[in-house]
């Protein structure tokens, strides 16, 4: 699915100073198949970094909140 390709892409574009682009293409992970889904908490941390950098508090915070349901309310077994 060249998930990864485009996670590396967003990477790049913010390195670039192309922040609003990389969050396009964050923003499309996890939307194409289901074996995009362990790209899905990294890229919604990734996000949110990027709105914070934007200066956009409340997305950057939905987008954390978002991740940690992923990865931090994960139930112990």
């Amino acid at each position: 699915a060249g998930t990864f390709e485009r996670f590396l892409r967003a990477e790049l574009l913010v390195t670039a100073g192309r922040v609003p682009e990389a969050l396009r293409w964050w923003g499309a992970i996890a939307q194409r198949s289901p074996f995009e889904l362990p790209f899905l908490a990294p890229s919604l941390r990734r996000q949110a970094g990027a709105w914070r950098t934007l200066g956009d508090p409340e997305r950057a915070g939905a987008a954390d909140a978002a991740a940690q349901v992923l990865w931090d309310d994960l139930p112990s077994w």
